[in-house]
């Protein structure tokens, strides 16, 4: 489960080029900007991700003009840039007495009321998952989310995606017994604009030496470069990165998809 909010060291303090005010800070990957003279390097800190939602109170009340949403009655968090890339948020422990006597490292997102934002989804597809599968039982097809089938209609999305790919003939074609598992993107669905066909697989290799500042460099670019069809300033939202063994896959975000969204 991912730590929305956690006690953190300050690995670095930086002056940003121009401003008095404020200065940038390093804390776990991130780099985040600070109170200018609020923090020292190896600083104890509570730092929360983007996209924490913070509850209404008044330790977190100058985030009000830039971060609250009055439809969920909380503060979200998103990157930002404030003359530097700013990816999280970084308060002085000494504001959180909740905190006190805990370990470096200690998830405090159920301790504070953190929650994670999720984006609002038409109620049509709602569910994290969109799945398709053939009942090894019945031999039913079926279009289900996370908790339920859903009936077929000509409006539903699900349906509509199943229809332009035959995805049912395909599953049958193969046999056995399996399911095809992904998100349905499109208008209207996120912002987003892609289709089912698989994404492009940018390297392949035996051996693994990125940094991070090179994995969100890779992750820079635009959908247009892989996708003709695609807005030409529409920021990809980044790279998966991918054992061949597939034990191992995380996601590098670009940075400047953040920014748009």
């Amino acid at each position: 489960m991912r730590k929305l909010a956690s006690l953190q060291v300050v690995k670095y303090v930086r002056p940003i080029p121009g401003a008095d005010a404020i200065e940038a800070i390093g804390v776990l990957g991130s780099q985040c900007v600070a109170k200018k003279g609020e923090f020292r390097e190896g600083d104890a800190c509570v730092y929360f991700e983007i996209d924490s939602l913070l509850p209404e109170e008044p330790r977190y009340e100058f985030l009000r003009q830039s971060s609250f949403k009055p439809d969920l009655g909380k503060f979200k968090l998103r990157t930002v840039r404030l003359r530097k890339l700013s990816q999280g948020l970084a308060l002085p422990v000494g504001a959180f007495p909740e905190a006190a006597g805990l370990p470096i490292g200690s998830d405090l997102t159920a301790l504070l009321a953190v929650e994670q934002y999720e984006p609002p989804i038409p109620t049509f597809i709602a569910g994290d998952t969109r799945t398709f599968i053939i009942d090894p039982r019945s031999g039913e097809f079926h279009a289900c989310g996370r908790n339920y089938s859903y009936e077929q209609t000509p409006e539903h999305a699900f349906w509509k995606v199943e229809t332009r790919y035959g995805i049912q003939a395909g599953l049958e074609a193969l046999g056995g017994t399996l399911a095809l598992q992904g998100e349905i993107v499109g208008p209207g669905i996120q912002c987003n604009r892609l289709g089912l066909p698989f994404v492009p697989v940018l390297e392949r290799g035996d051996a693994f030496s990125y940094s991070l500042a090179d994995l969100l460099e890779k992750a820079k670019g635009r959908y247009r470069e892989h996708f003709p069809l695609a807005k030409a300033t529409q920021e990809r939202e980044g790279i998966v990165v991918r054992s061949l063994c597939g034990s191992i896959s995380f996601k590098a975000i670009n940075n400047d998809f953040l920014l748009a969204e």
